[in-house]
């Protein structure tokens, strides 16, 4: 039975300014866009809280509030934020879009009494006039933000959202709107990464107004104790020391896994059970969200990034500079001093589990393959019946024709977790499989070594 005072169980966007925390560089970061006029993407991994901090910034009592904010940007009275959700209504076509950010617009401006009249268009050519000439009698900044901004480029036809990147193009650098519109975009995908993705390359005048983008990381490491520890203030709890440092090794500085393990350690010490029992970790690692996180998380991952994350969760240095620079890029791993952020033991162990279903599936179709051999060397002709682990080393090989395979990845494929009978174990069966499928094994055309880094199987034509 959860508690009903459980100050952990909201896990939708904060949309209360008061249950903010963090985040104020990033904030003074986006600021400073807004003052400079500059167009900015924000994008972040899932749940990392970029819908709660869009709430924070258009809401009036919340970063309008922080003095540095304010101090950045002058009186609140200069601008009118206006947020477009675009999960809330979903639209078939540009001209909806355009209706609906001119809604919103309106919508915003009638409820702070700057506007007394709203448009009606018809045609999307005269929702746009009348959306500029609105614009232009508010005499205010207008600052457009725009939340799940990937979903739009992802449901809308190319031609459509096409016109909308260069429609918002020539709003926000027209010179009669120079000084009045700003837009943010905020998605989990790099914008400039999410256009190549779906295909558009003929957008460059966007991409030239696009001059910054950020990225929403985690939460830094002075935050993620007042995010942990301040929702229990208004209870008069405390959070014992040993506690938080049990959660925070637990979920790192991920804020969504971060309340997730809260929830549950509050449920545990509302409940009265022993924290000691493994009960609490149990629970926290059953819980649906946190499963959908960790799913979500690894699909993002490429199998270079996995290895490299697999890597850096067992003490071991990372030897691919590109992957890394990928986790860097994602936010998974901290660029101060190259540890995994995400790394809480929550993810480590996920990640674990993932790695060896994974390679568990990879050895069940080996030995699968093995017991029909016949199919397997299909195209190859043996002189000789190869023997057991010469039959496990080349099928597993031929899984994996035209890609090279590392001495160590081929020994856990044929003795497992066991040790190799000699050190040249693997070089004397691969000596003996050319014997019987090479014409001249002393100079193989279909085995090859590929120096310092394993073998490689051709396909064979």
């Amino acid at each position: 039975m959860f508690s009903a005072h459980n100050p952990y169980r909201n896990r939708k966007p904060v949309t209360d300014p008061a249950l903010f925390y963090g985040r104020n560089q990033f904030i003074l970061s986006l600021a400073n866009k807004i003052q400079d006029l500059q167009m900015c993407a924000v994008s972040g991994e899932p749940l990392i809280g970029k819908t709660s901090l869009i709430y924070y910034l258009v809401h009036p009592e919340g970063a309008w509030l922080w003095p540095a904010f304010q101090e950045c940007l002058g009186e609140t009275e200069n601008y009118l934020f206006v947020l477009i959700e675009i999960k809330r209504r979903p639209v078939k076509s540009s001209g909806e879009f355009f209706r609906y950010v001119f809604d919103r617009i309106t919508e915003e401006a009638e409820q702070k009494k700057l506007a007394s009249e709203s448009f009606s268009s018809e045609s999307d050519y005269k929702t746009q006039r009348s959306l500029e000439s609105f614009l232009k009698k508010l005499k205010r900044r207008v600052v457009l933000f725009f939340d799940d901004f990937d979903v739009l480029c992802k449901e809308l036809s190319p031609a459509d959202f096409e016109e909308v990147l260069q429609r918002l193009c020539v709003l926000s650098q027209s010179l009669d709107l120079h000084d009045i519109l700003s837009c943010l975009f905020f998605s989990t995908e790099r914008l400039d990464q999410l256009l190549r993705s779906q295909g558009f390359t003929n957008v460059s005048p966007f991409a030239k107004g696009m001059i910054d983008s950020l990225f929403l990381g985690p939460l830094e490491e002075k935050e993620v104790e007042t995010f942990v520890k301040e929702p229990l203030q208004s209870q008069s709890v405390p959070f014992p020391e040993s506690d938080f440092k049990l959660i925070t090794n637990w979920a790192g500085r991920h804020p969504a896994l971060l309340k997730i393990a809260c929830f549950h350690w509050y449920e545990v010490v509302f409940n009265k059970q022993n924290l000691s029992d493994g009960g609490l970790c149990r629970k926290v690692e059953e819980d649906v969200t946190l499963k959908w996180l960790m799913e979500s998380l690894t699909a993002r991952l490429g199998p270079e990034e996995k290895q490299a994350l697999m890597d850096l969760s067992v003490g071991r240095e990372v030897m691919d500079d590109f992957a890394l620079e990928g986790l860097v890029r994602k936010g998974l791993v901290d660029q101060s001093n190259s540890s995994a952020w995400i790394l809480g033991d929550i993810f480590k162990n996920f990640l674990h589990k993932k790695n060896g279903e994974e390679r568990q599936q990879i050895l069940t179709n080996v030995t699968s393959q093995v017991e029909n051999f016949e199919t397997v060397c299909d195209g190859y002709e043996f002189r000789r019946r190869p023997a057991k682990l010469e039959k496990k080393l080349f099928s597993y090989l031929f899984t994996h024709s035209e890609q090279t395979c590392a001495r160590t990845e081929l020994q856990t494929a044929i003795w497992e977790d066991k040790q190799p009978t000699s050190p040249d174990a693997l070089e004397q069966l691969i000596k003996r499989i050319r014997e019987k499928i090479e014409p001249l094994p002393e100079f193989p055309q279909y085995l090859l070594t590929v120096r310092g880094q394993g073998y490689l199987l051709r396909k064979k034509s």
